[in-house]
């Protein structure tokens, strides 16, 4: 087979497998707006305004763990919902997908949500390159902790209660 041709089959059975191992969206995720568009800036700006401790979780639909860590997070939003913010930002991923993974994953939970596709608040964040990652900060932006990789029930109860404790 020529090389043009070799790249050319190439191509195609990518392009065969890409497009079977995507998801149609839900009519529930399809029907949500898009997440609003957040930076480090932005997020700077959030947290800056918050008069509760805010708890910043990075994720992406196509993280396995981070939808492990999705039921805790919900969990952990009715639990402290009246004290604590919890901001979970999108990164590196799709509106479609980012979508899908709330409505799969995240129901139920009291949330904002903001979308980063070029993932830029991780370093703001202090947040690795691992996902999921979370951050707790204290009223007003101050970092007081964070983590990256999936968290347990414990560390996040543990991260929380040093940012209500200050």
């Amino acid at each position: 087979m020529k090389p043009s041709l070799r790249l050319l089959a190439l191509l195609a059975a990518f392009v065969l497998i890409v497009s079977a191992c995507s998801r149609p969206i839900s009519p529930e995720a399809a029907a949500l707006p898009d997440l609003p568009t957040v930076d480090a800036d932005g997020l700077a700006a959030y947290l800056a305004e918050s008069e509760v401790p805010v708890v910043v979780n990075l994720w992406a639909s196509w993280c396995g763990p981070c939808r492990s860590e999705a039921p805790l997070l919900v969990a952990a939003s009715l639990r402290y919902g009246d004290t604590v913010n919890f901001y979970l930002v999108n990164v590196n991923d799709t509106q479609s997908a980012a979508k899908g993974f709330i409505v799969e994953y995240l129901t139920g939970g009291d949330f904002t949500f903001g979308f980063d596709p070029r993932s830029t608040t991780r370093r703001m964040a202090n947040i690795a390159n691992a996902l999921p990652g979370s951050a707790v900060f204290a009223p007003g932006g101050e970092r007081i902790t964070s983590r990256a990789g999936i968290i347990d029930e414990r560390t996040l109860a543990l991260m929380i209660d040093e940012a209500l404790n200050q």
